[in-house]
């Protein structure tokens, strides 16, 4: 590592560390904490705070003398812009600081739509008009976009998108072109195992299933999120354990799990059709009204879905030994149904776990957890200088 690049370094370290402190720290507090010399720490700090990163308050009125500054990071200077476009007719957009919290959130109908640059520039233009008040003052530093694919590394286009317009489309340059600020692009179910990871900063190995207009899975191994070496690692839609006479033209193949535990397969087997971009969310809360009914269709549904669920919970489990499961998105809602028989399944498949107890949480509030993750993949890609 060059000169600049320790420079930054070390930037980052302080950065990461008042990130998140309830309250300030001086510099020498900031050295001892970090293990940097105190030299290095006051001439990083006084560039942070001329920069305009760092805001200094004094520690305490009552010292004789010179009295010590508390230096905090100045997180709400800085914000990030947050794009879900995970359901094709679906826009999400949020504005998020440089501590996760969000400033607004909006959602908007783009059924109408039939094109990625057509969603983005209609994203660009909401964004303008309804958030422009929460930025007059403030630095964008970014823009992630959470997609229901996977994010080719090399290639930079999409991949198997739930959401098939969005297939093959070169996102990130269509964001970067519109917004004129750097981007990042990720799978729905990484961002929530990212943003988990930032809630539950104490475990180290998760599984985050979210299951919405597609399936996805994202893995969280001994802190690290699991990519691969394309950004395919977690992908699970092509697994052959769902019903083998349903035929998969994406992969041309019979029993892939996707075709029965996404949200447009779980209807679609509720409404013996294909329910259109506009009618999905409807149809969506349709069988789950069935299912709190009682209906008989929906029962058996539901029991299926929660049984395919355990089916791919145990197979997770089993490989990566995991601390805790997750599952998100609009199938959260019926946790209190599902839960038993996914618990049912895992139980005896996971023998190995012996008397240790396996626990489901859900995640009700996962388009958070997107944000929560897209803001902290975008501050910890950016470099600290550029902010």
């Amino acid at each position: 590592m060059d000169v600049i690049g320790i420079k930054e370094n070390n930037k980052r370290i302080i950065a990461d560390l008042l990130r998140f402190a309830d309250v300030g720290m001086t510099k020498k507090e900031i050295s001892d904490s970090t293990r940097l010399s105190f030299a290095t720490v006051s001439n990083l700090c006084n560039e942070m705070l001329e920069a305009g990163l760092l805001q200094a308050d004094k520690k305490s009125e009552i010292a004789v003398g010179r009295s010590p500054y508390a230096l905090c990071l100045n997180y709400n200077k800085y914000r990030t812009v947050c794009i879900n476009v995970q359901m094709q007719a679906v826009l999400g957009i949020g504005l998020l600081n440089l501590r996760n919290e969000v400033i607004c959130y909006k959602k908007y109908d783009v059924k109408d739509l039939s094109s990625p640059e057509a969603v983005i520039h209609e994203a660009k233009l909401r964004f303008d008009s309804d958030f422009g008040k929460f930025c007059a003052g403030y630095k964008l530093i970014g823009v992630g976009v959470a997609v229901s694919g996977i994010f080719d590394i090399s290639s930079e286009k999409l991949v198997n998108c739930a959401a098939r317009m969005y297939e093959g489309s070169p996102i990130k340059l269509i964001v970067e072109r519109e917004f004129s600020l750097p981007s990042y692009v990720d799978n729905e179910s990484n961002l929530c195992a990212i943003g988990m990871r930032r809630r539950i900063s104490n475990c180290l190995d998760l599984i985050y299933i979210h299951i919405s207009e597609g399936l996805g899975v994202g893995i969280i191994c001994q802190g690290m999120l699991l990519r691969g070496a394309h950004g395919y690692g977690g992908e699970v839609a092509f697994i052959p354990i769902g019903d083998k006479d349903k035929y998969c033209p994406i992969s041309d193949s019979y029993g892939c799990i996707e075709n029965d535990i996404s949200i447009p397969a779980i209807i679609s087997d509720f409404m013996d059709n294909k329910p259109s971009l506009c009618d999905k969310l409807k149809a969506w809360g349709d069988f789950v009204a069935a299912l709190e009914a009682g209906n008989q269709k929906a029962v058996k549904i539901g029991e299926n879905v929660g049984r395919l669920i355990g089916e791919l919970c145990a197979i997770l489990i089993n490989i990566f030994d995991t601390e805790k499961v997750v599952i998100g998105g609009e199938i959260s809602q019926l946790d209190h149904f599902i839960n038993e028989y996914i618990l049912s399944v895992i139980n005896k498949k996971c023998h190995l776990y012996g008397k240790r107890d396996i626990s489901i949480d859900y995640d009700a509030q996962s388009e958070k957890t997107i944000n929560v993750g897209l803001s902290e993949m975008l501050y910890e890609r950016l470099c600290i200088s550029s902010f």
